[in-house]
């Protein structure tokens, strides 16, 4: 829980709710107990008693079968200080609008693997300690800052889950599509191959939109198995593989640059196949000659989008037209819009700075009726 919330909202729990009025919207629920949890160093004034806490509770009927944690309610089996994942619901809710953005239409970015020391580039929390943790420290306070911002189904995406390939310079890059394979053919990290459904189930039933994004199938490892007899089978296989545990859990999944595959192309046909099972994502626009595409919803970083238009860059002819995709469009708020004056210092800037700068050009994709995605621990911090 975030360290502001931690002995105020404690202590009005334990004083009759007196700053939480929002709290009589858990009549809902109709399972009548609940435990108290509470990790809050507490003062005299805080000490009490089971049977004062039962007189202070005396006055609510229905309540949920839940713990009262500092700032949040936590679902029976969903407890994050348990090591679970899911419906953690805030003791006070807030206005989904956030200084000019709406949340409900916004999806969380998360960095399964990138630009690391690691092997594989993993997330020091996931190299460390596996997938549960991961979810409990990096993706669960997006999810609960959402919910206490009123947004009922929040949507995150994962992005590299499986981590990422070295290239010749030892630099981390290469979003291969069969990222699981990799992973657990390397000694390193073959115990992360496994463990990522388990650990969004929780989210996914919750009613959380997990997006697992893969790397890109073009020049993937996987291909090979297309020139071999019997190719086609062992090539579906292989993929199934890649994407099975997320698939399973109920994750949507989204594909990296396969935005250019013929209709009749094996690739193609997958992604297809896997739309029958999940919900697809593809980045990114389109090529104008893929009309099979043209539905789909599209992840693009945001500047790629402006720069892929073709009705206001002739090289970008190429790429569909903005009016000819029906689906959902989701722009990737990659940095910080620069700085109206001074030297751009991309991230090095002060949390509310860089809360400000992500926040204009999310503001301005939802003006222009699409989706941004975006890391939102910095608007986090600053909702205050």
């Amino acid at each position: 829980m975030p360290e502001w919330t931690k002995g105020a909202d404690c202590k009005s729990v334990i004083r009759g709710f007196e700053s939480h009025s929002g709290l009589s919207g858990f009549e809902l629920y109709a399972v009548p107990l609940l435990r108290l949890r509470c990790s809050c160093r507490h003062d005299s004034m805080t000490r009490f008693s089971a049977l004062s806490l039962a007189v202070k509770l005396a006055g609510l009927v229905a309540l949920p079968m839940a713990s009262l944690a500092c700032g949040q309610v936590v679902m029976p089996g969903n407890d994050p200080a348990a090591g679970g994942a899911g419906r953690s619901l805030p003791a006070e809710r807030r206005d989904v609008n956030y200084r000019g953005l709406d949340l409900s239409k916004v999806v969380v970015w998360t960095e399964a693997a990138g630009g690391y020391g690691t092997a594989r580039g993993f997330h020091p929390v996931l190299a460390r300690s596996g997938w549960k943790a991961f979810i409990k420290a990096v993706v669960q306070p997006e999810v609960d800052w959402l919910r206490m911002r009123s947004v009922e189904n929040p949507r995150v995406l994962i992005h590299n889950p499986y981590g990422l390939e070295r290239d010749a310079s030892g630099k981390t890059g290469e979003y291969r599509f069969s990222q699981r394979a990799l992973c657990a053919a390397d000694p390193r990290t073959r115990y992360l191959a496994d463990g990522l459904g388990e650990a969004i189930r929780p989210l996914v039933q919750s009613g959380v939109e997990v997006i697992v994004y893969f790397g890109s199938i073009p020049n993937d490892p996987a291909l090979q198995l297309l020139q071999t007899p019997g190719g086609v089978a062992a090539f579906d296989r292989m993929c199934d593989e890649q994407i099975e545990e997320a698939v399973s859990a109920g994750a949507s999944i989204a594909f990296d640059a396969s935005n250019d595959l013929p209709a009749e192309s094996a690739e193609w046909k997958f992604i297809e196949r896997t739309a029958g099972r999940a919900k697809v994502y593809l980045e990114p626009r389109p090529h104008a000659s893929r009309g099979q595409m043209f539905g789909y919803p599209i992840i693009t970083q945001d500047a790629f989008w402006e720069r892929s238009n073709p009705e206001k860059y002739p090289d970008s002819r190429w790429g569909a037209r903005n009016s000819e995709l029906s689906g959902e469009i989701i722009r990737f708020v990659q940095f910080p819009d620069p700085p109206a004056q001074g030297k751009d210092v991309g991230w090095n800037d002060t949390p509310a700075n860089i809360a400000a700068r992500l926040l204009a050009p999310a503001i301005r994709i939802q003006a222009d009726g699409h989706t941004p995605t975006l890391t939102t621990t910095h608007l986090r911090q600053m909702d205050r």
